[in-house]
């Protein structure tokens, strides 16, 4: 749709539609967004902590990659590994890279009867695993191993303060990537909600437009009736003989309203066209319409000229094409200047034909071409009732559906104070 500035705000029920699209959609994206970021933090913890295994898993089989001596340990990346040695209740660093004190910390720390899991000391994270246990009186193996009760043993430890420390920044970027993300997806919805809900305002515009419209359009048949009602029984005591002139009058508007009214039921549920399409010779039905149609123009001293080649086969019904040809020609001869002139000519173009209806006359303002196929629209110089204004703008947007229907399209080009052209394009029979 054409930009809406200057345009009245949503209706409210499209306005709380949009916010609806607009929530949903920016609670969708941030849980995507959300899930996958958290999957990312995940695979990334997954990583560290395979590392940290390898690393330990390195150590234990007691790697020279590090240290010296039958005692060296194997230092894999980031992750420092210390072996602890626990004897008589004291603990001291295979690998010499802590204290005697630190290393009594560290052992000290580790949680009572676990052979693997976390701690943390010295100001550090670590990871820990008991490669042996020793034993004393009243129990054997992992469950009597401590520091401090004279049992002895072999633990692993592997530094992860650094891998810690980079998750955790790993983890608050993803967090701010989270929420800044969350906030241009919010932006983006709301964007794209609004424009989602571009043609239902415009449908919604066009449908109230067209009720204002026809309700305007039944105004004038029904005042009319009232009045002559009101004439007719102003005298009940003369004859329906007698007063044939305001029946006559009522008749008229019964016409008038029952041609509005199966118009607009055609407009709303859209046109019938034949079952079986067929193909016609678009030469003859042009011909045809140019001959039932020529008093009309003759009237008004315009000339119809016919440029169809015979034998220009078009997918379709005659009936159909008829029906549409007969209203742009209608409407030509219409709004056709006086003296003027209406011509209909034909070509191929590739696998469709494009049938076009010219006339000379003041034409269509440029603002209003889009809208010549809305129902009940009529120009401005056609609001008024009168000679070349009649009709209801029912019968351009009925064509056009028609051709739609067949496969076609209709449009209209106009160039004000010269000729206007409505081209029908059809699939060549």
């Amino acid at each position: 749709m054409r930009a809406r500035e200057g345009r009245r705000p949503l209706p409210p029920e499209l306005a709380r539609l949009r916010r609806r699209m607009a929530l949903a959609s920016s609670a969708l994206m941030a849980l995507v967004l959300a899930v996958s970021l958290a999957g990312a933090w995940l695979w990334s913890t997954r990583g560290y902590a395979s590392e940290a295994e390898a690393a330990l898993q390195q150590a234990a089989g007691e790697s020279p990659l590090a240290g010296d001596g039958a005692a060296a340990v194997a230092v894999a990346g980031p992750y420092p590994v210390v072996r602890l040695s626990l004897a008589g209740g004291s603990a001291s660093d295979e690998t010499g890279a802590l204290s005697g004190a630190d290393a009594a910390a560290l052992a000290a720390a580790l949680p009572e009867g676990a052979a693997s899991g976390s701690v943390t000391a010295l100001g550090r994270e670590w990871r820990f695993v008991r490669l042996d246990t020793g034993s004393d009186a009243g129990g054997s193996g992992a469950e009597s191993f401590s520091a401090g009760d004279g049992a002895g043993g072999t633990v692993l430890l592997v530094d992860m303060t650094q891998a810690s420390s980079a998750l955790r920044s790993l983890g608050l970027a993803l967090a701010a990537a989270w929420l800044a993300g969350s906030a241009l997806a919010a932006a983006a919805c709301r964007a794209l909600a609004a424009r989602a809900l571009v043609p239902a305002a415009e449908a919604w515009e066009r449908q109230e437009r067209f009720v204002a419209d026809a309700s305007h359009e039944l105004k004038t048949p029904l005042a009319s009736m009232s009045a002559t009602l009101d004439a007719l029984t102003a005298s009940p005591g003369r004859t329906v003989g007698e007063q044939a002139r305001w029946t006559g009058y009522l008749r008229q508007d019964l016409d008038e309203m029952d041609g509005l009214v199966r118009g607009l039921v055609e407009a709303a549920r859209g046109p019938v066209v034949s079952a079986d399409a067929g193909a016609c010779d678009a030469s003859k039905v042009a011909s045809a319409l140019v001959g039932r149609l020529s008093a009309r123009a003759t009237s008004r001293g315009i000339t119809l000229s016919l440029s169809v080649a015979t034998g220009t086969a078009v997918a379709c019904g005659a009936d159909d094409l008829s029906a549409i040809l007969g209203e742009l020609l209608a409407n030509a001869i219409k709004y056709a200047d006086e003296g003027g002139s209406v011509r209909i000519a034909a070509e191929r173009r590739g696998g469709r034909v494009a049938v076009s209806v010219s006339n000379t006359g003041s034409g269509i303002a440029p603002a209003d071409v889009p809208r010549v196929f809305d129902r009940l629209w009529r120009g401005d110089a056609a609001r008024t009732r009168g000679p070349g204004a009649e009709g209801y703008g029912l019968g351009l947007s009925i064509a056009r559906r028609r051709a739609e229907a067949l496969g076609g399209s209709i449009s209209c080009e106009s160039d004000p104070g010269h000729l206007t052209t409505f081209t029908l394009e059809l699939p060549a029979g």
